[in-house]
């Protein structure tokens, strides 16, 4: 099992949730978020947590998806995590057919 981090609880982020749910061999540990406001609290009962905890975190993957994406690229240059970053565009994360 993938163990995966989403950047951003927006509505891409929760997007990327349910695709997670869908998909047994990924499993989502926490969503990361930039808006202070949100930290702490909880999306689809996932933990939202300040994007500074991925440093000290154990994960396989983390998974960009939405509209800031080049905002979060430049931002998690920092934490010298290239090699385990995954964007999930439209396709990926748009609810099969059957689903709407």
């Amino acid at each position: 099992m993938m163990n995966v981090i989403i950047f951003g609880a927006g509505y891409h982020g929760r997007a990327a949730l349910r695709k997670c749910y869908e998909d047994k061999k990924i499993n989502c540990i926490f969503f990361v978020d930039n808006n202070q406001k949100l930290s702490g609290k909880k999306i689809l009962g996932k933990k939202i947590y300040k994007p500074d905890i991925i440093n000290r975190t154990n994960f396989d993957k983390l998974i960009l998806c939405g509209r800031y994406i080049d905002e979060q690229l430049k931002q998690l240059s920092e934490y010298k995590i290239n090699n385990k970053i995954l964007i999930w565009g439209r396709k990926k994360i748009q609810p099969h057919k059957r689903k709407l």
